[in-house]
């Protein structure tokens, strides 16, 4: 799992991509940039921001695949 990955690009992304939600809850009045994001920005902003956090979740969390340089690049084969 990739955290720096998800912590410094996957956070911003969700900020964005949930930001017309965030913005009518009763907490929209204390986050920065929010009136920007919905008047000026319109959807666009918000399906770029979750695009983004759709690729960097599926990016984060994929399985390690295992690697043969410990072996010499030699793979046996039957």
């Amino acid at each position: 799992m990739e955290w720096v990955k998800l912590l410094t690009v996957g956070i911003p992304a969700a900020f964005v991509a949930f930001n017309l939600c965030l913005y009518f809850s009763p907490i929209g009045q204390y986050l920065p940039f929010s009136y920007s994001f919905v008047v000026v920005g319109g959807s666009g902003f918000q399906m770029i921001g979750g695009i983004v956090l759709g690729y960097v979740l599926l990016d984060s969390f994929h399985k390690q695949e295992s690697s043969y340089a410990g072996y010499g690049g030699f793979v046996n084969r039957l």
